[in-house]
């Protein structure tokens, strides 16, 4: 090797042929230039598409020829329903920002509790004497 570049020239040169590779096989296997959207029903350009639904669409060269053959389901981002903000949580019934809830507790939208009920819950004295009467009086 003549090449007389930097030893950081190499990722660059790399990179350059990857990106002229991944541009000659896109333009053999036809990439689209649009999506059509399941929901909305219209072809749109593929800025109007997340890139998970993109890559979704696209040709997988390592599955099956049954999976690309396959019609995918695929939405515009305008069609896509938002991410979750707010929660509300089950025990004080107040809706409250996602930072207010535990990572675990976000996982079920029905049945989460904030933090500060957990907390409260934590604190309270199980074994207090208000609460438990040992006479048979009650029975």
């Amino acid at each position: 090797m003549t090449d007389k570049r930097p030893a950081g020239a190499y990722k660059s040169i790399v990179k350059s042929t990857y990106s002229n590779a991944s541009a000659a096989t896109s333009a053999q296997t036809g990439a689209p230039k649009s999506l059509r959207c399941v929901f909305c029903d219209k072809y749109k350009p593929l800025d109007d598409f997340s890139a998970r639904m993109i890559s979704r669409a696209s040709y997988n060269p390592y599955a099956p020829s049954s999976f690309n053959a396959k019609k995918k389901v695929v939405s515009c981002k305008s069609c896509t329903a938002p991410s979750t903000t707010h929660l509300t949580c089950m025990v004080c019934s107040k809706k409250k920002p996602l930072d207010k809830f535990a990572n675990i507790q976000r996982r079920n939208h029905g049945r989460a509790r904030c933090k500060q009920c957990i907390e409260k819950r934590q604190n309270e004295n199980v074994w207090s004497d208000n609460d438990i009467t040992d006479s048979d009086d009650d029975y």
